[in-house]
């Protein structure tokens, strides 16, 4: 009934309502994952680790945009700063573990080393 399902009556919608907002449910995110097959998040994956990249206003209006799309959604934003090995292992491993529902790249250069990644190889 959560999930506003066609075949359930109006009383039966308003009472789980009723006990929804008297409990204060809120759903287990591990369970939905795993009905859904959808681990609810999306990588934006940065081929920087300069810690100046934040100051640089367009890497800033590209993370806040990102981020305020994001928002409107029930995804949430993981931030991987992957200019290092370390960085693109565990971006592989997210993405391997199928840790998240999709990877955004920025900052690519040419022949750089996070387009041979996974996320590169396959989107």
């Amino acid at each position: 009934m959560i999930n506003n399902r066609r075949h359930v009556s109006q009383k039966a919608r308003q009472a789980v309502e009723s006990a929804v907002a008297e409990l204060g449910y809120v759903p287990n995110v591990a369970a939905r994952s795993l009905a859904s097959q959808r681990r609810g998040a999306v990588v934006l994956a940065i081929s920087s680790d300069d810690p100046a990249l934040f100051a640089n206003l367009f890497f800033a209006e590209v993370i806040t945009g990102v981020n305020a799309i994001v928002e409107e959604t029930d995804l949430e934003l993981l931030l991987i700063l992957a200019a290092g090995e370390r960085g693109r292992d565990r971006l592989t491993r997210i993405l391997q573990s199928r840790g998240a529902d999709g990877v955004m790249l920025l900052a690519l250069r040419e022949n750089d080393p996070l387009a041979k990644t996974e996320a590169g190889e396959r989107f």
